[in-house]
């Protein structure tokens, strides 16, 4: 007899990114005009994720070197163009705002981020 288990958040968190990894590789489809599907090659990440522990790397191609010189380009701009010395929430919404920035694009165009223990057989 099946009786439903509880779910916890590992469980879930677990499912959300079988979800997410199915629809990469959904996207990871071409169809040509014959109706036939080939299978592309897969896209290198710009950010792949930490060794040990959660979240990503050091960029691993031109595009994630660009995305972190833009930041840190932005960055130096933004104590010019919002001095902390006269006004700290200006310039702490302006830094909040650029490291949003580049947490949406690591997470767009890099590896999921998960919690890893170094060589595990999961990465």
């Amino acid at each position: 007899m099946w009786v439903p288990r509880r779910l916890g958040a590992e469980s879930i968190q677990s499912a959300a990114w079988a979800v997410a990894d199915a629809i990469r590789n959904l996207n990871a489809l071409e169809h040509t005009p014959q109706g036939t599907i080939l299978m592309q090659t897969p896209t290198r990440y710009w950010f792949p994720a930490k060794k040990f522990g959660w979240g990503w790397g050091i960029p691993d191609t031109w595009q994630g070197w660009i995305v972190l010189a833009i930041f840190f380009i932005l960055l130096l701009a933004g104590v010019f163009l919002f001095p902390p010395a006269t006004g700290l929430i200006p310039f702490l919404a302006y830094v909040t705002s650029l490291s949003l920035g580049l947490i949406a694009v690591c997470w767009l165009k890099g590896e999921p981020p998960r919690w890893r223990w170094g060589d595990d057989e999961n990465n």
